[in-house]
């Protein structure tokens, strides 16, 4: 092997030591970036699910009041509609009995 052949050599070898350093580089950021990537994505779902679970109760609460509205409300309704027609009622019976008073 004549000098040159050897300098040549050697300089791919330092070549070679110094891209396999880089990629090493590479391979542990991106193992590092997988690992910061997922730690994300479980720390996002765990403060949804914390979250749902904080909110739920008054959730629950808020939703037990809003049917208790719709109750309250629909009986108020039936309650009108039984009023009107009490009252048609009692003013016609009012209105016969004043007839039958004259007619006496």
């Amino acid at each position: 092997m004549t000098p040159e052949e050897k300098q040549m050599l050697s300089e791919a070898l330092q070549l070679s030591r110094e891209n396999n350093k880089i990629l090493k580089g590479m391979r542990r950021g991106q193992f590092i970036a997988n690992i910061i990537h997922s730690i994300k994505w479980i720390v996002l779902i765990v403060i949804t699910i914390w979250s749902w679970l904080l909110i739920q109760p008054y959730f629950e609460r808020t939703m037990q009041i809003y049917s208790q509205m719709q109750e309250a409300t629909e009986s108020v309704n039936s309650l009108k509609v039984k009023a009107d027609s009490m009252v048609d009622t009692s003013g016609l019976q009012n209105l016969l009995e004043t007839f039958r008073i004259g007619t006496q």
